[in-house]
């Protein structure tokens, strides 16, 4: 989804919105199969079944963020955000280099790639 401009009060709920789709796995798997058809069958699969469940994660992470008490939101927050970078690695990549960051704990990025 493209927008030129878009006023909202709340970005991040309004981002969950436009994301809702992901949350299905078969328009995961959809979505890939028409980005990547080089792709074997099974690794599709597989990152669709990943990019969904981090996209219902992460809306889950942000529905108990906002009703959680100032000590654990900004943790739930955090979490929310790391499945929606997660799942959307999961979209457009399947590169290993990229996707072993997500095998810690949070998200780790070797310091080469930064340069």
């Amino acid at each position: 989804m493209y927008y030129k401009y878009k006023m909202v009060k709340n970005p991040l709920q309004s981002t969950f919105n436009d994301l809702k789709l992901f949350e299905q796995n078969s328009y995961c798997y959809d979505y890939l199969k028409s980005k990547f058809n080089n792709i074997s069958e099974k690794e599709l699969k597989e990152h669709s079944e990943i990019a969904s469940s981090c996209f219902r994660q992460a809306f889950e992470y942000y529905r108990v963020a906002t009703s959680s008490s100032i000590a654990t939101s900004p943790l739930l927050f955090s979490y929310s955000l790391n499945n929606l970078l997660k799942g959307t690695c999961y979209l457009i990549s399947f590169n290993e280099n990229i996707l072993k960051g997500f095998k810690a704990h949070g998200f780790k990025v070797d310091s080469s790639f930064l340069v």
